[in-house]
């Protein structure tokens, strides 16, 4: 989902949440250049549910009155008071943030580690 065009698409984007699960994906690229003149590239993508409460219009529409949800994916943040909107989430929740920071460290630790290169 995209971000809202207005309040409206805001309001219709909530209706559609409310009461279900959805999923969220973020897809990361890494590059590392080693000294030899060769690189590692890693790709990966990280997935959470995102189980959304049943919603009343009263609600959806003074969280739309409170401007948050116009700049953000979906038409909710996780992080503030969109929070309050969600029932539960079964996977990373710095995923639904906006970055994948568990995995995004796990996959660097790898990159690092190839070709006899070590993390000190």
């Amino acid at each position: 989902m995209e971000k809202p065009a207005d309040k409206s698409d805001a309001i219709d984007m909530l209706t559609k949440l409310s009461g279900r699960t959805h999923s969220v994906y973020t897809g990361v690229v890494l590059n590392k250049a080693f000294q030899d003149g060769t690189h590692q590239q890693v790709i990966f993508h990280e997935a959470t549910d995102v189980k959304f409460g049943n919603l009343p219009a009263d609600v959806i529409k003074s969280y739309v009155n409170t401007g948050e949800p116009m700049d953000k994916a979906g038409g909710y943040g996780i992080q503030a008071l969109g929070g309050t909107l969600v029932e539960g989430i079964h996977g990373d929740y710095y995923n639904v943030v906006g970055f994948p920071l568990h995995r995004f460290c796990i996959e660097m630790l790898k990159l690092y580690e190839r070709k006899g290169n070590t993390v000190s």
